[in-house]
């Protein structure tokens, strides 16, 4: 048999070993990009269940649910859709990145943010009288309707954003941002949106200057009554 021939044949079999490893790698790269983008879209769906189950706690309370587990069992019949398809895969519940707002994620019963809950707003972010996150986004809905969100959900490279109106869109960490050609993202936050309010708070005592007897209280005569002389 020819000598050429005959290594031919030995180098097919190492070039056909390249040749499915290289088709096994390009599939489990596939399969990697397919998994969040098919957890992805099972949240979208989730969303939408989630609308649904507040649009109907709405029509039988006249109000929003104060969180969104308060909606298992009446309206959402599966408590597993309270949690994000990729948070579930992953482990995790609350939000991973830097800067999220915890107020909205501390119901331990979802992965989801609720974004009109009942819990007050950070006081990073809001110094004066107590406001709840529900106040804040009615004041929100005044300015830009109801493209605000009430459910939003981290856990796919972006968020998703579950609006008033039932639409789902995606957005960076701030929504706001993408409506900054109709109003700028200072004049949706709480400072702007109730500055008349924290001016009609009264200020705090100065105790550098408001007189001593005002601050400490009043201290009861402790001495015996004195007695009357005949």
């Amino acid at each position: 048999m020819d000598a050429s021939l005959i290594m031919s044949l030995r180098r097919k079999p190492i070039v056909l070993h390249l040749q499915f490893f290289v088709i096994g790698l390009a599939l489990a790269t596939v399969s990697l990009h397919a998994e969040p983008d098919r957890e992805k879209q099972d949240c979208r769906r989730q969303l939408s269940f989630l609308y649904e189950a507040i649009q109907a706690h709405y029509k039988r309370y006249q109000r929003y649910p104060n969180w969104l587990s308060d909606l298992v069992p009446e309206f959402l019949a599966n408590p597993k859709t309270l949690i994000c398809p990729r948070a579930r895969s992953l482990g995790i519940r609350g939000p991973e990145a830097d800067g999220i707002l915890r107020t909205v994620y501390s119901d331990p019963k979802t992965s989801y943010s609720y974004e009109r809950c009942i819990g007050a707003l950070e006081r990073d972010i809001w110094k004066g009288a107590p406001i709840t996150y529900a106040e804040y986004k009615d004041a929100q809905i005044k300015r830009v309707g109801s493209v605000v969100p009430i459910v939003r959900c981290p856990n796919h490279g972006v968020h998703l954003n579950l609006s008033h109106s039932g639409i789902i869109y995606e957005s960076g960490l701030y929504w706001e941002e993408l409506h900054s050609a109709q109003i700028s993202s200072k004049e949706l936050d709480p400072e702007h949106l109730f500055a008349a309010k924290k001016e009609k708070e009264p200020p705090p005592p100065n105790i550098l200057t408001q007189p001593l007897a005002t601050l400490l209280p009043e201290e009861e005569d402790q001495r015996p009554p004195m007695k009357k002389r005949n």
